[in-house]
């Protein structure tokens, strides 16, 4: 064999490692690219999730991925209203001795506003309620004696209930005497209906 045959073959041998090298990479890449798309997917699969997982919309974020709901926890806000007295019934007294209304109505200390007051910081608002979205306005039956003092509490009207009925009445069993009503100026025991609304915000 010549020197030039051998050269010859030599060459042909190294276009046939360089193919065979080529041909392995291309292979390679093929097999590679899949795996890469597969991770990106993954990986924008990923952070799709996040972006769908974390939705806030105005006061509450749903986390869909632990599957909690996280809301802005609501306040209530607590009032005292001034009854309504039906004087278009006659002034009468009951088996008790208690009037029906009287002509000076009876005053809480310090009047209307101190009235508000002392139900705003001695009410709550029960977890109950605030949980399952209960608000209104329980009106409270009670008695106030010739001396003043509260007793007899009673709701009327139709139940909210979760709890805002039982706190009502013992922030109203709990108050201070009151200035009783008077009729000619006498002092007399008396009933009084207190309006409480109970507000979410």
């Amino acid at each position: 064999m010549s020197i030039d045959q051998l050269k010859f073959k030599i060459m042909k041998l190294s276009k046939l490692n360089s193919t065979i090298a080529c041909v392995t990479a291309i292979c390679f890449a093929l097999v590679l690219t899949p795996a890469c798309n597969n991770s990106k997917e993954k990986k924008s699969e990923v952070t799709g999730k996040e972006n769908e997982n974390n939705v806030t919309t105005g006061d509450t974020t749903i986390t869909q991925s632990t599957g909690n709901m996280t809301t802005g926890k609501k306040t209530g806000k607590v009032s005292a209203g001034i009854p309504l007295v039906d004087k278009s019934s006659k002034m009468e007294t009951d088996k008790m001795g208690y009037y029906n209304y009287t002509e000076t109505a009876p005053t809480f200390p310090g009047g209307q506003g101190s009235l508000e007051s002392y139900i705003n910081n001695n009410i709550h608002y029960p977890e109950a309620a605030i949980d399952n979205g209960a608000e209104g306005t329980v009106n409270v039956m009670f008695t106030i004696d010739e001396n003043g003092k509260p007793g007899n509490a009673k709701t009327t009207g139709t139940a909210i209930g979760y709890g805002l009925e039982e706190e009502a009445i013992r922030v109203v069993n709990s108050m201070s005497n009151w200035t009783p009503g008077t009729i000619k100026e006498n002092k007399v025991k008396a009933w009084y209906t207190l309006p409480i609304t109970f507000q979410l915000e």
